[in-house]
């Protein structure tokens, strides 16, 4: 008896066609599907990154506005200056991110003068100097009560040279001014101003002075205008005294030497004919010594003492050489 095996090839042949139709149509879906999945994972990143891209926008336009808030209000007021020469006058701008309340300032510790800012951000203003050296102090304030300061020098026109040296209880004043003098002022501390009449370009003499530590002003003013100030501290008092006596001991002769000084004595020198014979530091009110004289010489003496407010004198004298 012979059995035959169905093994399924026949039925496998005649649906052969149709499983190749079937097979086609899967891939097609398969690969249509992943498309539509792509284009879904394209499109939510698409967005994701618009998103991001509108936050960090957002977050920067907030961050811009939160400095800018910041600065303002950490600015301060800023002040300019320019100087014109020609016109002896300087102009003054003050400017703000915000408003300004006030602007004030003073020329040469004089009365103050004050603008009203009425919260605009750019005041300008222009200052008158004076001949000769001005100092001008500036203010602002702003809304916020924020307050800034400035300060500048200017020297209109050419100041005249002014000298004061310690003398014998007083200064030695002396002037030289390219333009001839007008007049010239003085006074000690705070007390009351005292004139000289100058009608030259130079000027010399001496201004008594009180005893102690005082501070003398002097100012001068030339034919245009132009003022000059000299302020210093003084300390008045004499000048040590020196006495110089010849004696003669064992046939030998002698320069006697006394100095004095009303407070106290620092320091004295002695040279005879050039050499160096005494230099020493004092600390007391007198000092005595006694200089032995040379033959064949002239024996030239100069004798200088200091005290302590370091007022200096020389002594000099030529006796007749001795043989």
């Amino acid at each position: 008896m012979n059995q035959i095996l169905d093994t399924g090839d026949e039925k496998f042949k005649s649906n052969k066609n149709s499983y190749g139709k079937y097979n086609e149509t899967k891939s097609k879906a398969t690969k249509e599907s992943s498309a539509i999945e792509i284009k879904k994972i394209v499109i939510f990143f698409s967005i994701s990154l618009i998103l991001l891209g509108s936050c960090f926008i957002v977050g920067s336009i907030f961050a811009k506005e939160k400095i800018n808030q910041v600065v303002e209000e950490s600015a301060r007021p800023t002040i300019d200056f320019s100087f014109d020469e020609y016109n002896s006058s300087v102009d003054i701008q003050v400017k703000h991110v915000k408003g300004i309340k006030q602007v004030s300032y003073i020329l040469n510790e004089q009365e103050e003068k004050l603008i009203n800012g009425n919260d605009e951000k750019i005041i300008n203003t222009t200052v008158k100097l004076d001949g000769g050296k001005n100092k001008i102090v500036v203010k602002a304030i702003d809304e916020n009560d924020h307050i800034v300061e400035y300060e500048h020098e200017y020297t209109v026109g050419t100041l005249a040279e002014i000298k004061l040296e310690n003398v014998d209880n007083g200064v030695k004043l002396s002037v030289k001014s390219e333009e001839k003098i007008k007049n010239i002022t003085y006074k000690w501390d705070d007390g009351d101003e005292k004139d000289i009449n100058v009608s030259s370009t130079e000027y010399a003499g001496t201004i008594s002075a009180p005893k102690g530590k005082h501070t003398l002003k002097v100012v001068v003013v030339d034919e245009k205008n132009i003022k000059t100030e000299k302020t210093q501290v003084v300390i008045a008092a004499t000048i040590p005294e020196i006495k110089v006596s010849l004696e003669l001991k064992d046939n030998e002769y002698y320069y006697v030497i006394n100095i004095s000084d009303e407070n106290m004595l620092k320091n004295v020198k002695i040279t005879l004919e050039g050499e160096e014979k005494i230099n020493t530091d004092v600390n007391n009110k007198t000092y005595s010594t006694e200089i032995k004289l040379q033959n064949n010489s002239s024996n030239r003496i100069v004798i200088e003492a200091s005290n302590g407010n370091l007022t200096g004198y020389s002594k000099k004298q030529r006796p007749l050489p001795l043989d």
